[in-house]
């Protein structure tokens, strides 16, 4: 009888972390955050004009939550078409203009068995929600310089409110991103996440059959600048 027993709880334990995987477990990758690097030795100042470097430290995106019945899950799409530069003079940083290409937007998650794929997604958003086809990028422009707490230090983070508009969706608006930043001596990375109401930018949350998308979600982005 006991033997019995013990093979019921097995059974029924490995049901239960079968659901979780495959219904339940979030696939989402982390969020945004300071990509990390080994410092060099710098062979000038951190001053100067600065563009974004396109690889795999660089992206924008949006992470949302998408439910399902009886679950919730999070997606995330995110380009790596991001262009843009900075001016940076000791401890003022500005000219910063970001443009994101939203129709070269990729999937990082993947979904539960069952559903909807993850094209219908992205077919979803050329046409509905970010309409993308319409309106095919998001921009972020400063308003005025932003001001770093001391001069940039080779493997030091700096935290830094920027103070901007955010063009999304056709609609700007006033918008402060935190950021984090670090100069490794050769390059400066920088990180930020932004809540963002869809209504605020005239979005309509896109639906798909059997899954209904949050009214709000995050804007975040992973950047690299080299002079």
């Amino acid at each position: 009888m006991k033997r019995i027993l013990a093979v019921v709880v097995i059974v029924v334990a490995l049901g239960g972390f079968g659901f979780w995987y495959w219904f339940i477990r979030d696939t989402a990758p982390p969020k945004a955050s300071l990509t990390t690097r080994n410092t060099v030795q710098p062979t000038s100042g951190p001053d100067g004009s600065y563009t974004v470097q396109t690889g795999k430290s660089t992206f924008a995106g949006f992470r949302i939550k998408e439910n399902f019945p009886a679950v919730s899950h999070t997606a995330v799409v995110r380009t790596p078409a991001v262009t843009g530069s900075l001016t940076l003079q000791g401890t003022q940083v500005s000219g910063v203009t970001i443009t994101a290409n939203l129709a070269q937007l990729q999937n990082d998650d993947t979904q539960p068995p069952g559903v909807p794929g993850l094209n219908g997604r992205l077919t979803s958003l050329q046409n509905e929600g970010l309409e993308i086809s319409n309106f095919p990028d998001a921009k972020f422009v400063l308003s005025s310089p932003a001001t770093l707490p001391s001069a940039p230090k080779v493997g030091t983070v700096e935290n830094v409110e920027a103070h901007g508009k955010l063009t999304l969706h056709g609609v700007t608006k006033d918008v402060t991103v935190p950021i984090q930043a670090r100069w490794n001596g050769a390059v400066i990375d920088a990180t930020g996440n932004l809540p963002i109401r869809l209504a605020d930018y005239s979005i309509t949350a896109p639906s798909r059959p059997f899954v209904t998308v949050s009214d709000s979600g995050t804007m975040e982005f992973e950047l690299t600048f080299a002079k």
